[in-house]
């Protein structure tokens, strides 16, 4: 039907953490400084932890495009800059 939107799929934290392959405290510290936002389901302490798949997803995105980057800069570092000049083609 038109006008309606998609409910958003939520994941728990394991499954965040299963998804990025990265641990516990990596997420509380990607939460910690902004990069993931996470909801809790309840309004008490205890409340558990879900975040948005399309928020996870992003992240991840983001996350490979700079480690991308940095190990393409690294490898620029060693390799003389004649040698990464294209040739004119014959």
């Amino acid at each position: 039907m038109k006008g309606i939107s998609q409910t958003p799929e939520w994941l728990t934290t394991k499954q965040v953490c299963q998804f990025l392959q990265v641990t516990r405290q990596t997420l509380y510290n990607w939460m910690h400084r902004k990069r993931l936002k996470a909801f809790k389901t309840s309004a008490s302490p205890h409340g558990h932890l879900r975040f948005l798949k399309s928020d996870v997803v992003k992240l991840r995105d983001e996350h490979c495009a700079r480690t991308l980057r940095a190990q393409l800069e690294k490898w620029r570092a060693k390799w003389p800059s004649e040698l990464l000049k294209e040739k004119p083609r014959q």
